[in-house]
């Protein structure tokens, strides 16, 4: 009997989901006994390593996937035998089982159609794993054993990544995530389905359009009460005004009879009044329980889409381990929070941002085992991974007890790159230096690796958060280590948003980055080098005008509206009111900008804006009010980069920057390489001009880079090249007045480390090998640096 091609897509996405959970488990117990269990506990584990494998291999079998099965095989047996005794397991059979783990994960997702085929050394990787099936131990590798990551809970299931558009679609989320068997107590396993996540995305939206329904009701219900007021207002004043003097002059007939009249009339009026006034209690009645029904349906809702935290945090420690056995660190890894719960979108944002944290903790924060014990302190380094929930936000931190941030550094990075002046950088406080290293390009690592060193991932880490509507924080003491505080709401699917006035239109602020709201008085406004200013919290605060940095034509901050006299309730003459000024702020951040009025607080559905509206400077989308009124929700971090000087008005404002399309360079001698990246790059909206070689390219550069127009954005090189290799090409960019602030990425499959601090000497911004080569990665590399 056949199946049709739908019910078998299902099937294999079904198997992709649950083999990769079989995998997740398996690594999971894996990394635990590594660190050295010991007895029952020990031998449980390895009995559920053998059974993830056991499952594993069964549904491949039905699946008809040999090469999965084949090696699923091999590591059942192998666990087997680990549980009952018959090897000791070594380094050198973690080491190895986990390599058929990745080969394993990889074959899954190949199979679903989820990546692309990758080649494998598969029939090596089966008869290392005879070998070791046959042996009573393997080999202990020539590197120093490492101290593994720690967590303090056992991590859950990751998320899987979704499908890409040819694949089929992949059950990836469940509505309630299983605990798994049932206790030695007898607790219940908890029942769960799969459901696919773009019909939860699907829900989600349909919630929100049903949200913004619920407040239009809202609005309407205001509209019947105010209408119901102005009925009785007229009933009750308006014909004793209007009837009274007309029936005074009238004769006793003509007054009897407008009097009946009247009485009628009144009585009618009093009649739909009173049925006015019960169609309102009705409807407020029912009001109060939509939005009763509409708040736990939506709670409901975004449960289902919530998971604990450590579906992400779980990844984290096989990473650990593996970059710390590179490195040559002894490093522990400490995960705390892991049941915080979270929308599914967050956690799916938020793993590269902490990817990019853990990575630089491990590289430049964690120091080698023989500096830590220099520096008195254990030669195994502590990263703590945390997350607690605080209201409706979520806080993690990643911290380390490492070498810390050299602040003097971090300054010489950003003046050499020419940031900021030298003045400006004795001028800054620690902690707004330190707050640089979230600039592009500022780095403080001598040397670029794999791991990091790159300038071009704090920037990515702190962009990822803002776009969340989260706020990211440092703190570092050097010699101690340092601590990176994100603040993120739990679910993106609706934000709470302050509605504010200006220049007669209404604009949505989010609300986790409104510090305060404040009064503004004429004995509180001043001046500091020339600008407006406030001090609310004891230091100067700029004050710009929210019209005037959105375009809009508005007074200048420091041209106030002529103040109102007035006294105090004892007289005394009133400081002038100047209006309403909101407080935005992120860490050390604040800025103050006046508005004309500050309406209310509510709950919107964000929608990103159209085309080609989709990158508009410090707005980051729309929303519906209950009214129909479209809204524009601002950027906040956009507005926190703002200044008053580059936001002076204009007698006619130039379009929007991100308007105008960039052009990049691709200069490599292999037309394939070329053709690849001209297309990736047209595809995501640049212009490209590519060249041949170096040489060629230079000769371009100094005919049309060099104008005062210059109409190069950037430059894409490859290496090896005839004539003008990319590394000279950088040096003579570097050294040249007109391009040495060119940005330069260097893509190339020279992959050792001399070559990437070759690079970096000769002042590229940035280093991708081809081996490792990612489009989004690219693509990410220069948006960041133009």
């Amino acid at each position: 009997m056949g199946f049709d091609d739908d019910f078998l897509r299902e099937l294999l996405s079904t198997f992709v989901a649950e083999a990769q959970e079989h995998l997740d488990a398996a690594t999971n117990r894996l990394l635990s006994l590594e660190r050295g269990l010991e007895g029952a506990e020990a031998f449980q584990h390895w009995a559920d390593v053998f059974r993830e494998l056991h499952s594993l291999k069964g549904a491949a079998r039905a699946m008809n996937l040999e090469q999965i099965e084949s090696v699923a095989h091999r590591l059942e047996t192998l666990f087997g035998r680990a549980r009952n005794g018959e090897t000791r397991p070594t380094p050198a059979f973690y080491n190895l089982v986990y390599r058929a783990l990745d080969a394993l994960c990889d074959m899954v997702r190949e199979a679903g159609g989820l990546t692309p085929a990758i080649k494998h050394d598969l029939p090596g990787l089966l008869a290392q794993l005879d070998v070791a099936n046959t042996a009573a131990e393997i080999a202990p590798p020539a590197a120093p054993p490492v101290v593994l990551p720690e967590a303090t809970e056992p991590p859950s299931t990751p998320l899987p990544a979704p499908p890409s558009p040819a694949a089929p679609e992949l059950p990836a989320a469940a509505v309630e995530p299983s605990p798994g068997p049932a206790s030695a107590g007898g607790a219940p396993v908890e029942e769960s389905v799969r459901v696919a996540t773009a019909k939860l995305e699907a829900l989600m939206a349909q919630m929100g359009e049903l949200q913004v329904a619920r407040l239009g009701a809202e609005q309407r219900g205001l509209e019947l009460r105010m209408l119901l007021d102005e009925v009785e207002a007229w009933e009750a004043e308006q014909w004793a005004k209007r009837a009274g003097p007309v029936l005074s002059g009238a004769d006793r007939d003509s007054l009897v009879r407008a009097s009946a009249a009247v009485e009628g009339l009144v009585a009618r009026v009093h009649e739909l009044s009173g049925r006015l006034r019960s169609l309102q209690r009705r409807y407020d009645t029912d009001q109060r329980r939509l939005t009763q029904v509409m708040a736990g349906l939506q709670d409901n809702v975004r449960r289902m889409r919530m998971l604990p935290i450590s579906t992400v945090f779980g990844t984290f420690p096989r990473m650990v381990r593996d970059l710390a056995h590179d490195l040559g660190k002894d490093v522990r890894l400490v995960i705390q929070g892991g049941d915080t719960e979270v929308d599914r979108s967050v956690l799916e944002q938020i793993k590269d941002p902490l990817t990019h944290l853990l990575r630089n903790s491990l590289d430049h924060g964690i120091e080698l085992p023989q500096a830590r014990q220099s520096a008195d302190k254990s030669p195994t380094g502590t990263i703590t991974l945390s997350a607690a929930q605080q209201g409706d936000s979520i806080i993690i931190e990643v911290a380390d007890d490492g070498q810390g941030i050299d602040v003097a550094q971090v300054r010489a990075s950003a003046v050499k790159k020419g940031i900021i002046t030298a003045a400006e950088a004795q001028a800054m406080s620690e902690h707004e230096a330190l707050w640089l290293i979230f600039r592009s390009g500022v780095s403080t690592s001598a040397t670029v690796s794999d791991v990091s060193g790159r300038g071009v991932g704090m920037d990515v880490v702190r962009d990822k958060v803002e776009r969340l509507h989260g706020l990211i924080d440092v703190h570092s003491t050097l010699g101690a280590g340092a601590r990176f505080t994100l603040t993120l709401p739990l679910t993106v699917a609706t934000t709470l948003c302050l509605l504010v006035q200006a220049a007669g239109q209404t604009f949505a602020v989010p609300i986790t980055n409104v510090i305060r709201i404040v009064r503004l008085q004429a004995d509180s406004v001043g001046n500091v080098e020339g600008q407006a200013a406030i001090r609310p919290e004891g230091r100067p605060i700029l004050l710009l005008n929210l019209a005037q940095v959105l375009g809009l034509a508005a007074p200048r901050p420091d041209q106030p509206p002529a103040p109102k006299p007035g006294r105090n309730s004892t007289g005394a003459a009133a400081a002038a009111d100047l209006g309403t000024a909101i407080i935005l702020g992120s860490a050390e951040k604040r800025l103050a900008f006046r508005v004309d009025a500050v309406t209310n607080a509510q709950e919107v559905v964000i929608k990103p804006l159209p085309k080609p509206f989709l990158r508009v400077r410090h707005l980051v989308g729309a929303s519906i009010l209950g009214t129909g009124e479209v809204v524009l929700v601002v950027n906040a971090a956009d507005l926190l980069r703002a200044s008053a000087p580059a936001n002076a008005p204009q007698a006619a404002p130039a379009p929007p920057e991100e308007t105008r399309p960039r052009t990049i360079m691709v200069v490599d001698d292999s037309i394939t390489t070329r053709t690849l990246e001209k297309n990736i790059l047209e595809a995501a909206g640049f212009v490209v001009r590519a060249y041949a070689d170096g040489l060629e390219a230079w000769n371009a550069l100094q005919a049309d880079g060099c104008t005062p127009d210059g109409v190069f954005d950037l430059v894409v090189s490859d290496v090896s090249m005839p004539r003008l290799n990319g590394f000279d090409l950088t040096v003579r960019v570097r050294g040249d007045q007109r391009l040495k602030n060119l940005p330069v990425v260097l893509v190339t499959s020279l992959e050792s480390r001399e070559d990437r601090e070759h690079g970096l000497q000769a002042g590229a911004d940035a280093y991708i090998t081809k081996g490792a080569f990612d489009q989004d990665n690219l693509l990410e590399t220069i948006r960041r640096l133009v």
